[in-house]
């Protein structure tokens, strides 16, 4: 038998990948924060050409290249067949964890288990028993280890990519977390980033037509719209996370602003929740408390900034 003890971070995460590029950062003995330095931000592009707001909006941020960069951990992606993969795990273990994705409704453990498909839940294999073709499994968005699985079973439920992530050679530069951070919140204020969250939220309270947001999708929870504004409250709730990384590395003692932060974040939540009732109800009233709401954050967002770069400035 084949086998890494491993236990996954206690700590919550917003979705199943970066909890397995933090946890496998983890393993490795290296820190995974930075990989979060690119997370704020709104980006908005032109509605008219997109077609709806939600097709304007961009929220995805990459995060292998940031935790490659700023903390030397680089993730090895392959795409195959199970028969790939589990030669794969036969090569890789028991020196490192075996990243791998799934179809999360043939998973027992998963709160999709038999109710709906998701082909991209992201966990790890630490063990393997080739005599009883069984797997073991340490789930770090779960929180969950010591999962058993068969391998039939679980060649079911495989999507196809697979790989383990390696420790590289890195250097952060001379100004540091710090400076690296400071860099960031300073783009967002000079790109006015948050003047473009009012631009949206003007834009979209007298523009926005739920018609055109629900085009061709006939689920409210898929629509571009919300899968963007969902996609932001998440990077949100990651600021606090990163922002206590910087300052603590930095020896600045600062409470408020990363609570801040976490009450930014909380309000994004509420806001993603407010842009679902929208598209479910067509509301005016939904539309518009959306909108005002959205303003509000520009302010309290740019507030934030602000607030970081005379910290980060008198350090």
């Amino acid at each position: 038998m084949k086998k890494l003890a491993l236990s996954p971070l206690k700590t919550p995460f917003e979705h199943c990948f970066e909890a397995v590029l933090a946890n496998c950062a983890h393993w490795l003995g290296r820190d995974y924060q930075l990989m979060y330095l690119d997370e704020w931000g709104f980006d908005y592009g032109n509605w008219q050409q997109a077609g709806s707001f939600g097709k304007s909006l961009n929220s995805y941020r990459n995060k292998v290249q940031p935790l490659k960069k700023y903390h030397g951990v680089l993730f090895h992606e392959q795409q195959g067949g199970f028969d790939d993969m589990m030669a794969y795990v036969d090569e890789i273990l028991p020196h490192k964890p075996v990243v791998v994705r799934a179809d999360s409704y043939f998973c027992p453990w998963d709160k999709s288990f038999r109710k709906h498909h998701n082909d991209r839940h992201t966990f790890c294999i630490n063990g393997y028993d080739k005599q009883r073709q069984v797997l073991m499994f340490t789930d770090p968005f779960y929180h969950l280890e010591g999962i058993r699985f068969g391998c039939r079973e679980f060649s079911a439920a495989f999507r196809g990519l697979y790989g383990c992530c390696d420790l590289v050679p890195y250097t952060l530069p001379k100004e540091g977390a710090a400076g690296l951070l400071y860099k960031r919140v300073k783009e967002l204020i000079e790109q006015g980033t948050f003047e473009q969250m009012q631009q949206f939220a003007d834009d979209f309270i007298q523009y926005a037509d739920v018609s055109a947001e629900m085009e061709d999708v006939y689920e409210c929870w898929k629509a571009p719209l919300f899968q963007n504004i969902k996609g932001f409250a998440s990077s949100r709730a990651r600021l606090p996370a990163l922002i206590s990384y910087v300052l603590k590395a930095s020896g600045i003692k600062e409470e408020k602003t990363v609570l801040e932060l976490e009450r930014i974040a909380s309000e994004w939540m509420k806001l993603r929740d407010n842009c679902l009732k929208y598209l479910i109800s067509g509301s005016p009233r939904t539309k518009r408390s959306f909108a005002d709401d959205m303003k509000q954050m520009a302010e309290q967002e740019k507030k934030a900034a602000q607030d970081i770069i005379s910290l980060l400035s008198g350090r």
